[in-house]
């Protein structure tokens, strides 16, 4: 948080997105992750911005006293993607992988593969969230 203070402009504005996937929305998407959760049951999510709750992100952003006026957005909207490119994002996950290990990671993408193998395109609903504050330093 300090460094988007010192680099802003007094009055300037820093925003936080994340875009997390809905999974409550789609049922494959509950499939796939009842798929993770079997092969690493004890798995925390770290990256998702929907395990990140507005409170935390509160105390994060007005924490230091180096912002103020925190306005929060929350809209759900749909990617369609390629079975490629839906694989794809999943191996970007690193929180995953990393509590997960290689060789169980491995396993959860032939699951996910296996599990999405009957479509010809992935229906991937999102909520992206958004934390706005401004910077109170004065000019």
């Amino acid at each position: 948080m300090r460094e988007f203070y010192r680099i802003l402009v007094p009055g300037g504005f820093f925003t936080a997105i994340w875009n997390p996937r809905d999974i409550e929305r789609s049922e494959l998407h509950k499939r796939i992750e009842e798929a993770v959760y079997s092969e690493a049951p004890g798995m925390r999510r770290v990256s998702s911005g929907k395990s990140v709750s507005t409170e935390e992100m509160r105390d994060k952003l007005l924490g230091e006293g180096l912002f103020k006026d925190i306005f929060f957005v929350e809209a759900p909207h749909t990617e369609f993607m390629t079975k490629e490119r839906y694989m794809n994002t999943w191996k970007s996950v690193n929180d995953i992988q990393v509590q997960a290990g290689k060789e169980g990671f491995c396993r959860i993408l032939e699951k996910i593969g296996k599990i999405i193998c009957e479509f010809d395109e992935i229906e991937v609903p999102y909520l992206s969230r958004s934390w706005t504050v401004q910077s109170c330093k004065q000019s």
